[in-house]
């Protein structure tokens, strides 16, 4: 979860691959409501802020692609998923009341791919349009957010991953109808990213170790041992870039990002040092990696383009946050 950043908006060359425009989403203050609400931004890490809801909010998801344009997920005070698309002023969607988690994804061929977990542990995903039927992938889910992670691409189609509530990581491809596989045990968080020549990314972190593992290629693709002990995950994709892997990792007095960019075995690059409590990530052909980091009562920080490009101080107070591009 993260920020969103502002340049202009870049013009299609011919030749060129089609290009999402970035987009930005956080849960922060609000001043006309008094709580912590929904404000998003695209185009440029420089862009204005706009207010998207209005309403305590708990957790923001995002996706984009060149045909649809954004998408923003919410799960608000009340456990009510909502949905929006194809711009920021378009209305909010209700699609769900009992909702703990959400995840979304998009590309130009299937659409908006949305999941959703239920207080009941059950995993919900709907793809295409948000007036699809929701179709139950399965039930026994842990209802954290780390629990559930979806990604798409024109090529592999929709990728979902989620984590049992007997700690068992699941993943499918190319449909919602395709079988699971089971991935690992002992894990505790998933994240997943697809593009249309490398594609899946499967990143885990496992429970006691906080171990991180990753594969690429294919869902039966051998585990890479990524880093030690670590907090959190986020992964991207993208077909010139290649997989984008972002780690919070503990520090001796703190939290610390790491990240990587092309491979697996490509090596770590120390991205922030220190009061890290979110990243998120996001990768395109066109604008390269994105990365946010979420810092509590500090300035979250986004970076484009590069894993060297500088910080640009966005939001503070800013409990979650999404990039997409």
């Amino acid at each position: 979860m993260l920020t969103l950043g502002a340049s202009a908006v870049p013009v299609a060359l011919a030749g060129a691959p089609a290009a999402a425009v970035p987009l930005i989403a956080v849960v922060a203050p609000v001043r006309s409501c008094g709580c912590f609400g929904v404000l998003a931004k695209q185009g440029s890490l420089h862009a204005p802020w706009i207010t998207e809801y209005k309403s305590e909010t708990l957790y923001v998801a995002v996706a984009t692609d060149p045909k649809h344009g954004p998408l923003i997920g919410i799960i608000t005070g009340r456990d009510v998923a909502m949905v929006k698309e194809g711009s920021l002023s378009a209305p909010w969607h209700k699609l769900y009341t009992g909702a703990t988690a959400i995840a979304v994804a998009s590309d130009p061929k299937h659409g908006p791919l949305i999941a959703i977990v239920t207080k009941s542990g059950e995993a919900l995903v709907k793809e295409g349009s948000l007036s699809a039927p929701w179709v139950r992938e399965h039930s026994g889910v842990q209802t954290a957010m780390t629990a559930i992670s979806v990604a798409s691409d024109p090529v592999h189609g929709p990728l979902i991953g989620l984590v049992t509530a007997g700690s068992e990581v699941l993943v499918k491809e190319g449909s919602l109808r395709a079988r699971w596989n089971s991935e690992h045990g002992s894990v505790f968080q998933v994240a997943v990213a697809s593009d249309a020549k490398h594609g899946p990314l499967i990143g885990v972190i496992l429970l006691r170790t906080g171990v991180v593992l990753a594969k690429d290629g294919r869902l039966t693709a051998s585990w890479v041992k990524e880093h030690g002990e670590s907090s959190g995950i986020a992964v991207a994709s993208d077909p010139t870039n290649g997989p984008l892997i972002v780690l919070q990792v503990p520090t001796a007095s703190s939290y610390a990002a790491l990240a990587k960019e092309g491979s697996l075995t490509a090596p770590w690059d120390r991205e922030y040092s220190t009061g890290v409590l979110a990243v998120a990530a996001a990768s395109d052909a066109v604008h390269g990696p994105m990365i946010g980091l979420g810092r509590g009562y500090s300035d979250s920080l986004v970076k484009e383009g590069s894993l060297t490009a500088a910080w640009v101080k966005e939001r503070s107070q800013v409990p979650a946050i999404g990039v997409a591009g």
